[in-house]
């Protein structure tokens, strides 16, 4: 009697396995392509259909046959008549406040891709995006150290004179003071 119960429990131990190794083969070959640029790997996705938005910025091309607008920090374009938007930028950046040029070829944006939010430009005919301006920030905070290092030093000297006198009393105090607290 114990030995077929020891059979019957190895025969569901294994067949527990067989299955749980099909099902991860399975998983595998469902697995969505991945995306090199993403830091952290997703383990569902979700898949949004909308027909309105929020907060978005929109233009209208100096042809006036195509929209472009900003959703969900991608860009989108379509026909101005209607009709189903076909997405420009995509990924992990915040893309925002698209413009046409005024020859309709390409789209000014804004984007956080290199870290910060500067202006792109995207050819709409090669998909190539170029960013055009550098963050600033960094330049910005070293004029402002060297403003205060400029300054510290010229009232530095200034005071030194005053800092001076200002010891001499402090010695002077020192000296009436002692012994009492």
């Amino acid at each position: 009697m114990r030995l077929t119960n020891y059979l019957l429990a190895a025969l569901l131990i294994f067949s527990v396995n067989i299955f749980a190794q099909t099902d991860s083969n399975k998983d595998k070959k469902n697995k969505v392509k991945e995306n090199k640029n993403l830091p952290l790997k997703p383990e569902r996705f979700f898949e949004l259909k909308t027909n309105t938005g929020t907060w978005m910025s929109l233009d209208i091309s100096p042809d006036g046959e195509k929209i472009v607008f900003d959703l969900l920090g991608d860009i989108y374009m379509m026909p101005i008549s209607g009709g189903k938007a076909n997405r420009i930028t995509e990924g992990m950046a915040f893309d925002t406040n698209p413009r046409f040029s005024p020859d309709g070829k390409s789209l000014a944006y804004t984007s956080d891709a290199s870290g910060g939010n500067n202006i792109w430009i995207r050819d709409l005919e090669t998909n190539d995006s170029t960013q055009i301006q550098k963050n600033r920030n960094k330049k910005k905070t070293k004029d402002k150290d060297e403003y205060k290092e400029k300054y510290k030093n010229k009232y530095k000297q200034e005071d030194n004179g005053q800092e001076k006198e200002k010891d001499k009393k402090k010695e002077k105090d020192k000296g009436k003071r002692k012994g009492y607290c």
